[in-house]
């Protein structure tokens, strides 16, 4: 097992790299970055969250799928599974339909749901270190959920029109929703868990940061017309799906230690 996990982080490792320098060359030729290696670029990545599904979707049979620890990596999977899905629809929204960017489409529907599956994820976790859950704690998070929220609306500054609600304004809030709501459970988690498990969630931490900061930007430059597929902020995902499976592999090595 340990084999399998150490091969799997250089590989994982090295084809990040690969990715950081398709992300140079695109960004280095310029033009009007339309082209079908522009559009593969999302293939390539999603291949990254694959990985990362096989990861968890094996390791949860380690630890038994009916154990916390073991739910615990089966949503993550979920997770991994869901955002590879969206990625592929992207592409698939490019090269087929010949759309550059899709928004609104079908593959907002696995974005939103990769929320709620990491969520669930998180959860488990919160279930291990439910002894050090107190009603002043759930109180600050709350406080912190609000306060946070409040500072990305204010960042990405979804349209919200008077008269009729389109599907475009509803997404543009669930997407802050679900990245303060993921960051929020991580950082309960950072908080009450243990010194093994407070040594992992860093990464995690660090991955949902990258989510908010790169969903901001794409708001951003999505609106102004300087989004193209491929560009850095597709590297901030990428970055952020590595980070994920990094603290899933460390999560798996550090209870498969403890589990002796």
């Amino acid at each position: 097992m340990y084999g399998f996990l150490s091969s799997l982080s250089v590989g994982v490792t090295l084809y990040v790299i690969i990715l950081a320098l398709w992300t140079t060359g695109l960004t280095l030729l310029g033009g009007d970055h339309q082209s079908l290696y522009h559009y593969l670029y999302n293939f390539a990545a999603s291949i990254l969250y694959f990985l990362g599904m096989i990861t968890a979707f094996r390791s949860a049979s380690w630890f038994r799928t009916t154990s916390t620890v073991g739910k615990m990596l089966l949503f993550t999977g979920l997770a991994f599974l869901l955002n590879g899905l969206a990625n592929i629809t992207w592409v698939y929204y490019n090269i087929v339909l010949a759309v550059e960017l899709p928004y609104p489409s079908w593959a907002d529907l696995f974005f939103i749901l990769y929320y709620p599956a990491l969520a669930m994820s998180f959860i488990q976790l919160l279930r291990m270190v439910k002894p050090a859950m107190t009603k002043r704690r759930i109180l600050e998070t709350i406080g912190l959920f609000l306060f946070s929220f409040v500072i990305v609306y204010l960042l990405i500054r979804p349209e919200l029109p008077a008269g009729q609600i389109t599907f475009v304004n509803i997404l543009d809030l669930l997407y802050p929703l679900g990245d303060v709501t993921l960051m929020t459970l991580a950082l309960l988690g950072f908080r009450l868990a243990g010194d093994k498990m407070r040594s992992i969630l860093p990464y995690f931490i660090l991955a949902l940061l990258f989510d908010v900061v790169t969903d901001i930007l794409v708001s951003y430059t999505s609106k102004s017309g300087y989004y193209f597929n491929g560009s850095i902020i597709d590297f901030m995902y990428v970055i952020s799906a590595w980070l994920l499976i990094a603290g899933t592999i460390k999560l798996i090595h550090n209870l498969s230690a403890a589990r002796g």
